[in-house]
């Protein structure tokens, strides 16, 4: 039953239905109920006040339970199990500004901009330097620190996306991003689902001692972290326990796991030995050839070329996509499982999205690549060929 089943709604003809047939059942004086006399149009003016109040409790109160509650009315809701939604947070990281030659010091101030590529849509991902830097003279290449233009999940974009310096430096001659660059994840505004799951776990932390699930609420507390596995089987001795994390984009920085340590510290027992742990990587290397629908041979070659060209960096986006494990711009699009690891049958299936797209094929990984509790599945290498069906 849905909760709005509860009360009896009623619609504005029902409503009207049951006043005439009451007038009629009381011998009301007014015998001229049909639509258009004074006194029906009196009548529906205000049975219509009333019907809106029907709807409005019709909509109001599945807002009063937390399994049915959505947007700010679960944010109140989730508030009275000390849950608080995740504010969406911009991507900080250290991007590599070079110089080809050697040369005197070199001021990178505040302000200026590097970039990612122009995607598909004609959009790019910015990030603003945080802190003016010096490329000391004699050196090669300094570390700068940048954020995000703008919240969300996306700016985590994996080494050597981010090439462009939008804004022209002299000495300057190329960025980059390696891995490991990202020193805090950008995340989205938290979805319902997510805050509503982590609510109902509240209840976990209540008992006197506390158990996994409640170790993987207090460590889910930290934006931007995925508790991948509790292991509470004294991995590390008795009386250990060891609370697997990742990251929204993958693997997770030493500052979140520090986070994510911290909030365990605080609400451990005095005599528990628990210990934040980071997912071990496993790189799954991707090649992969996609078979376009043979009508793409009949264009000219200039859009033959693009077309290609296009379908080449779709599916190249896809399979970035899918290892976003915080993505949800993308919904269809299915993320690799964080427990299962990767799954073939799932990338092909993503992959027949892109149009004119016939018939993907998988070289690497040859076959299913699964993963323990401690580990994570993380994209390698990626090379996309299109080929027309013959």
């Amino acid at each position: 039953m849905k909760p709005e089943d509860l009360l009896p709604i009623k619609t504005f003809q029902q409503l009207l239905d049951e006043s005439k047939a009451k007038l009629k059942e009381l011998k009301f004086r007014i015998t001229n109920l049909r639509p258009g006399g004074v006194f029906h149009t009196l009548m529906e003016i205000g049975h219509q006040g009333l019907a809106d109040l029907y709807s409005l409790l019709g909509k109001i109160t599945p807002q009063i339970y937390l399994d049915t509650a959505t947007g700010f009315w679960l944010d109140f809701k989730a508030a009275d199990y000390e849950t608080y939604r995740w504010p969406a947070q911009k991507t900080l990281g250290n991007v590599v500004f070079g110089r080809n030659a050697p040369g005197g010091n070199k001021i990178i101030d505040a302000g200026k901009i590097v970039a990612t590529e122009i995607d598909l849509s004609g959009n790019r991902l910015k990030y603003i330097v945080a802190a003016k830097t010096v490329l000391e003279a004699g050196q090669l290449e300094v570390a700068v620190p940048v954020k995000a233009e703008f919240e969300g999940a996306a700016y985590n974009v994996g080494a050597g996306q981010i090439t462009f310096l939008l804004t022209y430096i002299d000495g300057i001659d190329y960025v980059r991003n390696d891995d490991g660059w990202i020193t805090r994840e950008g995340t989205d505004d938290e979805d319902d689902e997510s805050l509503r799951a982590r609510a109902k776990k509240k209840w976990n932390t209540l008992s006197v001692g506390p158990g996994a699930d409640a170790y993987r609420y207090w460590a889910s507390q930290v934006p931007g972290t995925v508790v991948i596995d509790v292991d509470d089987q004294h991995p590390r001795g008795q009386g250990s326990i060891d609370v697997i994390i990742a990251s929204t984009s993958g693997i997770p920085t030493q500052s979140l796991i520090d986070a994510a340590q911290a909030m365990l510290d605080k609400k451990k027992a005095l005599c528990a030995n628990v210990l934040a742990v980071g997912v071990e990587p496993v790189v799954v290397d991707w090649d992969v050839i996609l078979y376009v629908d043979h009508e793409l041979a009949d264009l000219n070659e200039e859009d033959r070329t693009e077309q290609l060209a296009a379908i080449k960096a779709q599916g190249e986006e896809i399979i970035d996509i899918m290892f976003q494990y915080g993505d949800t711009e993308h919904a269809d699009i299915e993320k690799i499982s964080i427990r299962y690891g990767v799954i073939r049958e799932q990338a092909i299936g993503n992959l027949l999205k892109i149009d004119y797209v016939i018939k993907p094929v998988i070289n690497q990984p040859a076959a299913d690549v699964p993963v323990t509790s401690r580990q994570l599945a993380v994209k390698g290498t990626v090379n996309v060929t299109v080929l027309i069906a013959s």
